[in-house]
C-alpha cells in the first residue's frame, strides 16, 4: 500500500490516491479424477481516492476465466459409499467422454463503494456493482448400474450455456446521536438489484452409453442433439431497511427492519410460455448483548430472512421465495489480559419453501419446511509468543417438518457432528526466526445419503499440515489438505449420485507485500 498526493496546479485541492491491492492468478492443474483439467486466470485490481478528508472511493473490478472439467462424477453408492462385491471405484474413475467434459466459467465484475461524511455524525454510502458471468458445462454423467454386478453405468450426456447479467445498488445514511442516556447509531436504507438469467440445454448422446466402473473402455464420438431447456428468468427487487443499534452503558440493543418488494418473469423457450409473480415481505431483527468487567458478554437475537430464488422447477416451474426465522442464544469470553476469545451459541432455525438441486433432472425442487436446531462452540487463542491454538464443534439436528413424502427424515448432506483442531507455531529467535508450522484435524460426521433416509455416509477424519518461512515482506508457504490422502465419500443426495471428496492437495505460495 503507498500513496500518491496529486494536487492541482495554483489550487490548494489535493487528492490522494491510494493503491490497496492487485491480486493475480495463473494456474495450469490437473484433478484427481482422469482427463479433468483445473485451469484458471484472475486478476482483481482495486484503487481507493479521496477527493478530499470527508469523501472516500474505492474502484473494485475482477476478471476471472477457468477452464476445468467435471470433478463431480455422479457415481453410485455401492463402490464407493460400500464396496461393490469387494470392489472400490477408483477415486481417478472418469465417468464421461473424453473430448466432451468442461466446466468453463468466465466472470467480471465492476463497481465502486462511495463514502461521504456529511459531518462527524452523519455518514452516507453508496456501494454500486455491475457482475456477468458465462457457463458452458460440457458433461456425461452416471445414471445408475444397469448391471451393478458387472459394474456397468448408463450414462447421460449434456451441453448447456447459462449467462447471469446483475446490476445493485445500496445507499445508506447513517446517524449517530444520544436520546438522554442512550447512544444510538441508526441506519436506514434503500436497496435495488436487477438479474437476468437465461439457460439452455442439449442431450448428448454416444455410441457407447454405458461405461465399466471397475474396467472402463473410453469412447470419443458424441453427437449434440436436441434442446430440451430453454428458460429465461428476470428478477428486480427493492429493499428498505432501517436498523438502529442502542447502547445503554455496557447493554447494547439492536433492533431492525426490512420491506422488500419482489417482481420474477420465467419464459420457457420450449413451451413459449411466459409467467410473471410478486412478492413482498417484511422481516424483523433485534438483538441484545450485555458485556460485564470479566469479559463475558451474553446475549440473544431474533431475526427473519426473505430469500427471492433465481432457480426454476420442473419445466421452468416458478419458486416461492424462502424464509426462514431464527432465535439465538449464547455467549462471548474474552478474557482479561489473555488475547482469547470463545464463544457459545444455541440457535433454532426454521426455513420454509427449501429448494434442492437435483442433479441429475437439472433442476430445483422446493421440499417444503426444514427445522434446525444446535449448538456451536469455537476458540481462538494465543498461547504463547507464536503459538496459536483454534477449535470448533457444532452439534446440528435438522429435520424435514412439512413436505408430501419425507416429514420426519433429515436432509441430506447435513452431518449432526462437525468438529476441527488447528495449531501452528512460528520461531521468534535465533536463525530460524520466521520459520511456521502448524497441523490440524478435521472431523465430519455421517450424513444421509438420499432424502428418504435409506441409507448413511459414513463420517471422515482428514489432516492438514502447514510449512512456511516469512522474512521481511516475503513468505513462502506450502498448505497440504488431507494430508494422509484418506478416500471418503463427501455427500450422496441418491442411491446413483454419489461424490468422492479432494484427495491430498498441496498448495506452494510466494507473497511479496508493500
Amino acid at each position: 500500500e503507498y500513496e500518491i498526493l496529486r494536487c492541482l496546479v495554483g489550487s490548494e485541492m489535493c487528492i490522494r490516491i491510494k493503491l490497496w491491492r492487485l491480486t493475480g492468478v495463473v494456474r495450469d492443474g490437473e484433478t484427481q479424477v482422469d482427463f479433468s483439467k483445473d485451469n484458471r486466470v484472475f486478476i482483481a485490481p482495486t484503487v481507493t481516492f479521496k477527493p478530499n478528508e470527508d469523501t472516500t472511493i474505492t474502484l473494485l473490478a475482477n476478471y476471472q476465466r477457468d477452464r476445468a472439467g467435471w470433478g463431480l462424477q455422479f457415481l453410485p453408492a455401492s463402490g464407493t459409499v460400500w464396496p461393490n462385491n469387494g470392489r472400490t471405484i477408483p477415486v481417478s474413475f472418469f465417468a464421461g467422454v473424453p473430448g466432451f467434459d468442461a466446466f468453463n466459467t468466465e466472470i467480471a465484475t465492476v463497481g465502486y463503494q462511495l463514502a461521504h461524511n456529511f459531518t462527524d455524525n452523519v455518514t452516507f454510502r453508496q456501494n454500486l456493482r455491475y457482475a456477468y458471468q458465462h457457463n458452458e458445462e460440457k458433461v456425461f454423467y452416471g445414471g445408475g448400474y444397469t448391471n451393478e454386478a458387472a459394474g456397468q453405468l448408463a450414462r447421460y450426456g449434456s451441453y448447456s450455456n447459462s449467462y447471469i447479467n446483475s446490476f445493485a445498488v445500496d445507499n445508506q445514511l447513517q446517524g449517530k446521536f444520544t436520546t438522554g442516556i442512550l447512544s444510538h447509531t441508526t441506519l436506514v436504507g434503500v436497496d435495488y438489484r436487477n438479474t437476468s438469467f437465461r439457460d439452455t440445454a442439449f442431450g448428448v448422446t454416444t455410441s457407447s452409453p454405458e461405461i465399466n466402473v471397475f474396467n472402463p473402455n473410453y469412447s470419443y464420438d458424441y453427437a449434440i442433439g436436441a434442446m430440451y431447456d430453454n428458460t429465461g428468468v428476470k428478477q428486480s427487487q427493492v429493499g428498505v431497511y432501517a436498523q438502529d443499534q442502542i447502547k445503554l452503558g455496557r447493554l447494547s440493543f439492536q433492533l431492525g427492519g426490512r420491506q422488500d418488494f419482489v417482481t420474477t418473469q420465467v419464459d420457457n423457450g420450449i413451451a413459449n410460455t411466459t409467467a410473471a409473480k410478486d412478492a413482498s415481505a417484511f422481516t424483523g431483527r433485534a438483538a441484545v448483548m450485555y458485556n460485564f468487567d470479566s469479559g463475558i458478554a451474553p446475549y440473544f437475537s431474533y431475526s427473519e430472512s426473505f430469500l427471492p430464488l433465481l432457480a426454476t422447477g420442473f419445466g421452468g416451474q416458478m419458486l416461492n421465495p424462502e424464509t426462514g426465522v431464527q432465535y439465538e442464544v449464547g455467549v462471548k469470553y474474552q478474557p482479561i489480559g489473555w488475547n482469547a476469545l470463545f464463544t457459545f451459541a444455541a440457535f433454532d432455525l426454521t426455513r420454509d419453501n427449501v429448494a434442492v438441486y437435483v442433479p441429475a433432472a437439472t433442476f430445483y425442487e422446493q421440499i417444503g419446511q426444514v427445522k434446525s436446531r444446535g449448538i456451536e462452540l469455537e476458540g481462538t487463542m494465543s498461547l504463547a509468543d507464536g503459538w496459536n491454538l483454534r477449535a470448533a464443534y457444532a452439534y446440528v439436528d435438522a429435520m424435514v417438518t412439512q413436505d408430501p413424502v419425507n416429514v420426519g427424515k433429515a436432509p441430506t448432506t447435513v452431518p449432526l457432528n462437525r468438529a476441527s483442531l488447528w495449531s501452528d507455531y512460528t520461531l521468534q529467535n535465533g536463525p530460524l526466526a520466521g520459520l511456521q508450522f502448524g497441523g490440524g484435524i478435521r472431523y465430519v460426521g455421517a450424513t444421509w445419503g438420499d432424502e428418504a433416509n435409506t441409507f448413511k455416509v459414513g463420517s471422515s477424519t482428514v489432516l492438514d499440515a502447514l510449512l512456511a518461512y516469512n522474512r521481511d515482506n516475503w513468505r513462502l508457504a506450502l498448505n497440504v489438505t488431507n494430508l494422509a490422502d484418506t478416500r471418503y465419500v463427501a455427500s450422496c443426495y441418491s442411491m446413483s449420485g454419489c461424490f468422492y471428496a479432494e484427495g491430498r492437495k498441496a498448495i506452494a505460495r510466494l507473497t511479496y507485500r508493500w
